[in-house]
């Protein structure tokens, strides 16, 4: 029987994975680098068997793909999972508050989005229509454009009976735009009244109090963004032209252009949803948040997806670590067709290409099972993933157990920055009517040995625009919750745990994870009678600077690695110290949760915290800036690349969504799958640059 050879192990393979076992008779081997599956997304028991995850993972509602495989995978395995269910790994999130500074005070600005729930349509149903072949009509710019605009009219009337100081007369002349914009006026009309309209709002932002500023300042903000997106979507509807075809621009410089006075004020540029829709996917160069890039088309698709494209929630979170709720389904169902191998320790140093198909591909060996394979989950039952390897399975346990590169000690096999050499390499022959699917971030590939002949040059334009930022995850576990803290300090209702965002760079965006406490191991009987118990737990996480353009891949960085991570664990700490106050008034290292197990120790109770710098470059999240978009490569990449029997997935290909994200890559894996298949059938999102 042919065979698929996926290269990576991430949500991207484990997606092509699974469509080629449900829609073919290929068999499959998954080779990836280090002790588990995940990728970015991957997470691990730790310290004292506390869930210790790559950054702040909530599967959106608009991820039609992954839901569709993930509720598909739960269904095939629900009887050896912990947690039985998908509905029961994730749950619902409607609410996310964003921080804005106004005249040195902050304040809470809540989103609530409209539960879209209903027994007749699940997030993942449309994706399964699709590849049914039933998809449903492409969005339309013009129809989006008008919902736009009905929102920010809607918007307008409220101000009308603002008991705010000052804003109740503003609104007052809103209405009366909006009743005059109302009656079957064209988009154009409608648009004209919102801007003369707007010129009041603007006046609006002189008012003295600090709470009436802040109102009148998302008065000004919906107002001038809502004209500008309404606009620029009209304007590419009239013209003909797909979102793609604004890529080469920033997304702020696109708006500007259909902004009255031809820029977005500095109030809006500087406002808390416009900080948000670029730290949603980390788009700042170099991780610097002074310099902002998005492609316009990716950006704008990402808010219309949102706003209109969701099913279920706006947005959903796991409830107990992502590698368990959102890879530990896919590796068992994979496990249990008997058609996918793993193997684990190889990671990727070279690719041979000849007579136009891979030929072979070299792998390092990093690690050599005592046994006939590794068994990578523990637990009890199986299915958590640890944070360091299984060493008592591996010849070489004891040896890599001494490094000094991972939190919990030691080397860290998933980077190839890490300073463990392997044991050997292996030379993977491929047959005729194999395949090899290279689903290995881009950042990564740099430092593999790549032929294309004539096509180099085009893959190396690829590998120089698509290109990973480094991120920074923290997560402190608390001896309180949240509103103990003193969040929100303005005493706003919010309905969801909370998810803020906008808040002081780099660790502007925190999640209350404190359900996950429950999954966690601090009752394990194991904990040698100890007895206190966190009762809060916060995410954090945002874009970590490179000082300098960052090492090669593929060659050891331990030095590099080392300052990174001691550099993370100072911002968490004057984080703490210094911004989290803002908005946490009662904050303080008291509140720090210390297990009673170190209680008296000399260590600090912020270094017993989780901080991880995401500088490897397999760990780097993937950008989408002005110019770059162009330079990506479909998964489906034999025509282009001139390789017959090489397909590509990950979040760094020509997806049509294309941007760093779990549907990006799921997307892209099964593309990839389609390929190998030969399959016709639609996949939902692929056209999306299209719209």
């Amino acid at each position: 029987m042919a065979r698929v050879h996926i290269l990576g192990g991430g949500p991207s393979a484990l997606a092509a994975a699974y469509d080629l076992v449900k829609g073919s008779d290929f068999d499959v081997t998954i080779h990836t680098a280090g002790w588990r599956l995940g990728g970015k997304c991957a997470s691990g028991m730790g310290f004292l068997e506390r869930n210790e995850e790559h950054g702040l993972h909530l599967p959106l509602g608009f991820y039609e793909n992954f839901f569709n495989q993930i509720r598909s995978a739960y269904d095939d395995v629900s009887a050896d999972l912990r947690i039985k269910s998908w509905d029961k790994a994730f749950t619902k999130r409607n609410t996310v508050v964003v921080e804005q500074k106004v005249q040195d005070q902050w304040f809470e600005w809540p989103f609530t989005f409209p539960d879209r729930s209903g027994a007749d349509h699940l997030p993942g149903d449309l994706a399964g229509e699709y590849i049914a072949g039933n998809p449903s009509a492409p969005s339309n710019l013009e129809r989006m454009a008008n919902r736009i605009l009905e929102r920010a009219l809607q918007y307008g009337t409220s101000l009308a009976v603002s008991e705010v100081e000052g804003l109740a007369d503003i609104g007052k002349s809103l209405v009366a735009a909006v009743r005059t914009a109302a009656g079957g006026l064209s988009p154009d009309d409608k648009m004209t009244h919102l801007k003369t309209a707007h010129q009041g709002i603007r006046e609006g932002l002189e008012i003295v109090s600090a709470a009436g500023a802040f109102a009148a300042l998302k008065a000004h903000v919906y107002f001038e963004l809502g004209v500008a997106g309404a606009d620029a979507l009209l304007n590419l509807h009239r013209n003909n032209r797909p979102l793609s075809s604004i890529d080469n621009l920033d997304f702020i410089e696109w708006l500007d252009q259909h902004a009255v006075g031809g820029r977005l004020s500095d109030e809006t540029r500087n406002s808390a949803p416009i900080k948000m829709a670029y730290e949603l996917v980390f788009a700042y160069q170099n991780g610097d948040t002074a310099r902002p890039r998005l492609a316009a088309g990716v950006g704008a698709r990402g808010i219309l997806r949102l706003l209109f494209g969701y099913d279920g929630a706006f947005a959903y979170d796991v409830t107990a670590g992502m590698g368990e709720c959102a890879i530990t389904p896919y590796f068992l169902a994979l496990q249990k067709s008997g058609r996918v191998t793993f193997r684990f320790f190889s990671r990727l140093t070279e690719l041979e290409v000849s007579n136009g198909r891979v030929a072979s591909f070299k792998l390092r060996r990093q690690a050599t099972p005592k046994g006939p394979q590794y068994s990578p989950l523990d637990g009890q039952p199986k299915t958590q993933w640890p944070a360091t390897p299984l060493y008592d399975q591996l010849e070489e346990g004891n040896v890599l157990a001494a490094g000094q590169e991972l939190a919990n000690g030691g080397f860290d096999l998933e980077s190839s920055y890490s300073a463990w050499e392997g044991v050997g390499d292996d030379v993977v022959q491929v047959p005729e009517g194999d395949f090899v699917v290279l689903a290995i971030p881009s950042p990564e590939l740099t430092g593999v040995q790549v032929g294309f002949g004539p096509n180099q040059a085009l893959w190396e334009q690829m590998l120089k625009k698509v290109t990973g930022v480094a991120t920074l995850s923290a997560q402190l576990w608390l001896n309180c919750s949240l509103k103990d803290l003193g969040w929100p300090p303005t005493g706003i209702d919010v309905p969801d745990p909370a998810l803020i965002g906008a808040f002081i760079d780099p660790l502007g965006n925190i999640a209350d994870m404190s359900r996950l406490i429950p999954q966690e191991g601090w009752q394990d009987p194991a904990r040698k009678g100890a007895k206190n118990l966190p009762l809060g737990l916060l995410f954090l996480c945002g874009v970590f600077q490179d000082d300098a353009p960052p090492p090669p891949a593929g060659r050891p960085q331990p030095d590099y690695v080392a300052d990174a991570q001691a550099k993370a664990r100072q911002i968490l700490a004057d984080w703490v110290a210094n911004a989290a106050p803002a908005i946490m008034p009662n904050i303080g290292g008291d509140v720090l949760f210390v297990p009673s197990e170190v209680a008296g120790g000399n260590v600090p109770a912020i270094n017993l915290q989780y901080a991880g710098a995401n500088v490897g470059p397999a760990h780097r999240y993937i950008t989408s800036f002005p110019g770059t978009i162009t330079a990506r490569i479909p998964p489906d990449c034999r025509q282009r690349v001139g390789v017959s029997n090489l397909l590509q997935a990950g979040d760094w290909t020509d997806n049509g969504f294309n941007a760093g994200c779990l549907e990006a890559a799921v997307t892209s894996g099964r593309m990839a799958a389609r390929a190998v298949i030969g399959g016709e059938y639609p996949i939902y999102g692929e056209n999306d640059a299209r719209w």
